[in-house]
């Protein structure tokens, strides 16, 4: 009997390590995950700015948008400095 439970205890113990390692992996997974989304995030933006600057330099608005010091009136958009 006694090396039954010795077995059971030993099965729990293992099976309780690899749940700790597994949520351990799951954090690391989602983690990286969230960087991936904040990345995408940012790429989409900076693909919207230029969209919105090159549509403006097809348009004449963006020698306005450097003459008027980089704000563009009613289009939202934030391209900072043109130099």
């Amino acid at each position: 009997m006694s090396e039954s439970s010795e077995q059971v205890s030993a099965a729990a113990q293992s099976l309780s390590q690899g749940a700790t390692e597994q949520a351990s992996s799951v954090e690391e997974i989602s983690a990286g995950m969230n960087e991936i989304a904040e990345s995408i995030k940012s790429t989409t933006q900076k693909a919207e700015d230029a969209k919105n600057l090159s549509q403006m330099a097809g348009t004449g608005r963006y020698a306005q948008h450097a003459k008027d010091g980089g704000n563009v009136q009613g289009d939202g958009g934030d391209y900072g400095e043109i130099q």
